[in-house]
């Protein structure tokens, strides 16, 4: 699995059975991810629950879950890579390059 997220007391939280971490401090966005403890060497897997909004607000959390252990994961969309995602989206969408469209005499 390359999503593994190590757990880091400086970037995450992990409190009444939920992990809270910035998708800065994470890998790539993906469906599933596995939380590794380095002290104990134990981890715990987690699946794509839902999200409270849209990919293009940056308050948006992703919220994952493992249901055997009772746990969540929450990853939070970083607001500076949020904008730039949507600027992103917004220039693929409009660039007249790519949206050429060929006419047939």
């Amino acid at each position: 699995m390359n999503n593994v997220i190590v757990f880091n007391e400086k970037t995450m939280v992990f409190k009444d059975n939920t992990f809270y971490v910035n998708e800065k401090d994470t890998p790539a966005f993906t469906t599933a991810y596995k939380v590794v403890n380095p002290k104990t060497g134990k981890s715990a897997e987690f699946n794509l629950s839902h999200s409270t909004g849209s990919e293009w607000d940056p308050k948006t959390v992703w919220i994952y879950k493992n249901k055997d252990l009772g746990l969540e994961l929450h990853v939070s969309q970083d607001p500076n890579i949020t904008k730039r995602r949507a600027n992103n989206y917004l220039y693929h969408k409009t660039n007249k390059h790519e949206n050429k469209k060929t006419s047939s005499k």
